[in-house]
């Protein structure tokens, strides 16, 4: 099942009253017939289906005989949003398609492009997106497909993910040559495989190789040096990722209520919106599997026993104090009492201990796996990595568990998934340590989180401007 992402669009929330300067008779007319408009359409968002109808009508039938065709097509829109509404999709898309027709006429590209998102949504369709993340180690390509359902939300369906990792943080002229390629070949990928036109291509820095370019002040030469011809290349900062991964990883209906830990390879961030006025509070904690890998070696540990003792220790004296410091600074992760756990270590975990639930979007982890996870992975690892499936009867999600299983074991090593268990697993009891008790939901496409919540902002954005045309 494609897992879905949404981010709520105002549509036509309220309707500018502004005509150009005409015969004072004619203004009297238009200016009715768009208080009609505006009123039938604060009573479709009040669900007064039939009212709404018969106020919008009433001004489709002025503004057509006063000739006005922007305000024509804008009726018919909001007709087509009343029969969506109402899940009558045909009437819907035969409206949309009369606004269309007339946004093209006008050479109103904005409202042409929003309109053909309305369409698709009616006529069950999706539209194509590449979200392309340049990242430290590798680039990431992902596909997604977008199509706004009847509440005027946008809907996101990961179609394909791929990456490939030439290293472009190492900033030689032979990474930054296969980097270049590497984006090249992703760009060739979305645009004739998937049809995606460059409009809807998108090149992001990610915020942990924008840091390091920053660092050394590479960030200008390194854009110039890998961005294919006809295309542009962003960054975003480590707020900026925290929280764009929360508008693409936790589901709308709790993004106010909820928060996003994601646990990278050097670093763990995440965050929360502190209201419905998207103010967001950024998490960040300087740690992550790998580096705390690199940390746990550096004391030179002789075997698998004292590497976890160094683990337990390290945390004890300095990561814990380290943790407790950011959540004492956090009110939204102290108060909350559900959070979202992103990062490759989790998926790991959550595979090896619930494998009957690896295509499930979210996969509930309570403090007892984690605490039974890391003690299994030490003293019994080779069991913990090949998880009993037995109780799994359907064929193709056994099927789906292997491979995925198989993908963990391939991934991370005994090392890794030690580092990352006491990291995670003292991350929730510090976080359980107050009131109210918390839940803990993995969310199997957090990887793509914030690539998707990027893309999601920039429909948003093309919407808003189509709105002020």
């Amino acid at each position: 099942m494609p897992r879905i992402f949404t981010i709520t669009l105002l549509l036509f929330a309220g309707l500018v009253l502004f005509v150009a300067p005409v015969q004072s008779q004619d203004f009297r007319k238009i200016n009715n017939a768009l208080r009609y408009i505006k009123l039938g359409n604060t009573l479709r968002e009040a669900q007064q289906y039939d009212v709404s109808e018969k106020y919008l009508r009433q001004g489709l039938q002025i503004i057509t005989a006063e000739g006005d065709k922007y305000w024509e097509a804008a009726t018919y829109e909001n007709l087509g949003l009343l029969y969506k509404d109402q899940d009558k999709q045909e009437d819907a898309a035969r409206y949309f398609n009369k606004a269309l027709a007339i946004y093209r006429q006008l050479n109103m590209s904005l409202s042409e492009k929003a309109l053909e998102q309305l369409l698709n949504g009616a006529e069950g369709k999706e539209q194509l997106y590449a979200g392309i993340e340049i990242g430290a180690k590798g680039v990431k390509l992902s596909i997604l497909g977008i199509q706004l359902n009847s509440a005027g939300e946008v809907e996101y369906f990961l179609k394909s993910d791929s990456s490939v990792n030439p290293e472009p943080s190492a900033l030689t002229p032979q990474a930054l040559q296969e980097t270049n390629e590497v984006i090249k070949g992703f760009t060739r990928v979305a645009a004739s495989k998937y049809n995606i036109p460059s409009d809807r291509i998108y090149l992001v820095i990610s915020s942990g190789l924008k840091a390091e370019l920053d660092k050394k002040q590479k960030l200008e030469d390194f854009t110039k040096a890998t961005t294919p011809a006809g295309y542009t290349m962003r960054s975003v900062s480590s707020s900026e990722e925290a929280e764009l991964a929360v508008l693409g990883t936790v589901p709308p209906k709790r993004r106010y209520t909820t928060s996003l830990i994601d646990v990278g390879s050097n670093k763990t961030n995440g965050g929360y919106f502190m209201d419905a006025s998207q103010n967001f509070d950024a998490v960040f904690f300087p740690v992550g599997t790998k580096s705390f890998v690199s940390m746990i070696k550096a004391k030179n540990p002789y075997n698998i026993t004292e590497f976890t003792i160094y683990a337990e220790k390290l945390w004890k004296d300095s990561l814990s104090v380290i943790a407790r410091n950011e959540l004492s600074r956090r009110a939204g992760l102290r108060n909350r009492s559900a959070i979202y756990l992103g990062g490759g270590i989790v998926w790991c975990i959550a595979t090896y201990l619930h494998p009957e639930k690896v295509n499930d979007n979210y996969v509930e982890l309570t403090a007892d796996d984690l605490r039974r996870f890391r003690l299994s992975v030490v003293n019994n690892f080779s069991r913990t990595i090949q998880p009993d499936l037995s109780d799994i009867s359907n064929e193709s999600l056994l099927v789906d568990a292997r491979k995925t299983i198989s993908r963990a074991q391939n991934t991370y090593d005994q090392e890794s998934l030690i580092a990352g268990a006491v990291w995670v697993d003292g991350l929730m009891r510090e976080l359980n340590a107050t009131q109210p008790a918390k839940r803990f939901y993995f969310s199997k496409y957090a990887y793509v989180g914030w690539m998707s919540g990027y893309i999601s902002r920039a429909v948003a954005e093309d919407y808003r401007k189509k709105n002020e045309q």
